[in-house]
Order: structure tokens, then sequence, then C-alpha cells
């Protein structure tokens, strides 16, 4: 079985191309190059971009079916962002080193999201109590790796 063009694009082309892209109309995108519209939906499974958290945010359709979202060491200030997109399949979270990462940001993610396995938040320094991290960790009962480590908000509760 031969793959499709669309399937052989490299993650970084991709990315420029989704970035671009106006997501409401992917379903349309679909009726023109199914191939096409089934790769950029695919690679917006995993996010490693902040352009392309961006591109997404107000897309509940899209966000919803993101399972992988790493964005250490991001630089951009992306707390109104993270803290009000809804992440319904999201099980990998890296936002380790992301120093915009505050109490609020932590909170938000807390209402919108539920399935995460792996979660990564090491040297966030902005995040200042543990209340915002205990929501988390509870509404998140499936996680199998936490990274607190340089996190000076944590304490024993």
């Amino acid at each position: 079985m031969a793959e499709s063009p669309a399937s052989t694009l490299g993650v970084g082309l991709l990315s420029r191309v989704i970035s671009y892209l106006d997501l409401p109309s992917l379903p349309e995108v679909s009726t023109v190059n199914s191939d096409f519209a089934a790769a950029v939906s695919r690679r917006l499974q995993i996010i490693e971009s902040a352009s392309v958290l961006q591109a997404i945010a107000g897309q509940p359709s899209v966000s919803e079916r993101v399972t992988d979202c790493t964005l250490h060491f991001c630089q951009e200030d992306l707390s109104s962002v993270i803290s009000a997109i809804n992440f319904g399949q999201l099980k990998h979270l890296d936002l380790s080193a992301c120093q915009w990462l505050d109490d609020s940001a932590v909170t938000g993610l807390s209402h919108h999201t539920g399935s995460l396995e792996y979660l990564d938040l090491y040297w966030s320094a902005a995040i200042k109590s543990d209340t915002a991290l205990c929501h988390l960790i509870r509404a998140n009962k499936g996680l199998r790796y936490l990274s607190l480590s340089g996190v000076k908000a944590t304490t024993d509760r």
C-alpha cells in the first residue's frame, strides 16, 4: 500500500502549514483532499510549538483531540491560552521551565484536563501556592508520572 504524499510531510513543514490554516475550515479541506486533512488532524494531536497551541485555542473540535503537549522552556507567555483551552484527551503535558506558568494557569488546567498520565512542571517558579497543584492532581487521577522538582510552592499536604 503506497503512502499518500500528505503523510510523508515532515513535522516542521506540516507545523508551518498548520500555523497558516483557518482551523474551523478543516472539515471543508477534507472534501478537497482527505489525505491532507487526515495528516493535519494527526499532527494536531501532538503540540510542540507555541504558535500551534495559539492557533488551536478557541477550536474545541481540535484541542479536545490533543494527546501530547510539550512546550518545555517556552519563553512565550501562554498562561491565558493554557488555562482556557479544553484538553479533553490530553495524556502527556510537559511545561517544564515555563517561567510564565502561574497559579491561575494551573487552576485553569485543572478545569480542562482529566486524562493526564504524565505531568512535568519542573522549575515552574511562578507557581506560588500548592492549592492549584492539588486541584490539578486531583482532577487527573490517572497520573503515573509527576515532576514538581524546583517548584518552591510544594508542601507535604
